[in-house]
């Protein structure tokens, strides 16, 4: 598959700056341009709260000269608004403007309170915003100004964060329902313009630049769905209203030209592969201090 993958940099009594920022190199090295580039590594600031002002500065300043990608949570929280008016005297996204993230090989996850003005910068720089409604929702954050956003023709996708799922469309899915339900008749958002967002035709994160489009120059990126099945009822013939609200299921993934599902079976990874993974990831889960706290 296609991956970009970056460590939390953040300065914490769990873990300081410079071992997060070392890790986060370290994976760059190892992993950045793997498999043909499929693979590639960002810098991952946690967040405005999580950093000193001079740590900020300073991943900006390494971003620029070594031409890495960000990704960093902005305003997913009234608290991180509030934080940057005390200790900057400016909105969180205006704090990212002066210090020089912004621009189009930045990632930004959230972005619920961000204002007008906010948007414009966003927009104007190119920027990504990654949408992520299930994890606003569970995390009782909010609901971003999508529609604002579409207006101004921000590079919006979506992303998951939290979302126990681990499924994009479901994000289309409460994207829309949210939205329109939020401003009322006449319905804001159509299926086709979610599926855009969902599939790569408005924003273009890191390793999906060349994607959400079948024509020349761009990567043979292709999800096939069986829609004659009875999870596939009933929008048999508009196809992104079967993506979206029918469980239909997958029958072909084919990433850069390369078949991976075929008939719905993996081809490049095994049943124990993925048993033994999901063990590493329920380690790492349970070292996390959240778990820890629950127990």
């Amino acid at each position: 598959m296609i991956a970009n993958l970056s460590v939390a940099i953040m300065d914490t009594q769990i873990k300081t700056y410079e071992e997060t920022l070392k890790e986060n190199m370290v994976l760059f090295k190892k992993w950045n341009g793997v498999d043909d580039n499929r693979i590639t590594v960002s810098l991952g600031p946690c967040g405005i709260r999580f950093l000193k002002p001079d740590q900020l500065q300073e991943i900006s300043t390494i971003a620029k000269e070594q031409n890495f990608y960000i990704h960093m949570h902005i305003s997913e929280v009234q608290e991180d608004v509030k934080y940057a008016k005390k200790k900057f005297g400016k909105r969180p996204v205006e704090v990212l403007r002066d210090m020089g993230f912004l621009g189009e090989k930045t990632l930004l996850a959230h972005a619920v309170w961000v204002s007008e003005r906010e948007i414009d910068y966003v927009a104007k720089t190119l920027t990504n915003i990654a949408h992520c409604p299930i994890s606003n929702t569970l995390l009782l954050s909010g609901i971003a100004p999508l529609i604002n956003m579409l207006r101004k023709n921000v590079r919006v996708g979506f992303g998951i964060d939290i979302n126990p799922e681990w499924d994009v469309l479901a994000e289309a899915r409460l994207a829309m329902y949210l939205t329109n339900n939020l401003y009322g008749t006449p319905p804001r958002l159509q299926p086709f313009e979610i599926l855009k967002m969902a599939t790569g035709g408005l924003a273009k994160f890191p390793g999906i630049e060349k994607h959400g489009l079948i024509k020349p120059g761009y990567d043979a990126n292709i999800v096939a769905i069986n829609a004659k099945t009875p999870e596939g009822w009933p929008y048999r013939k508009a196809y992104y209203s079967a993506v979206l609200f029918s469980r239909a299921n997958i029958e072909t993934v084919i990433v850069r030209g390369e078949v991976l599902v075929d008939g719905g079976e993996v081809l490049t990874i095994g049943d124990r592969d993925i048993e033994k993974a999901k063990r590493v990831l329920s380690k790492k889960l349970e070292e996390l201090p959240i778990f820890k706290q629950s127990k």
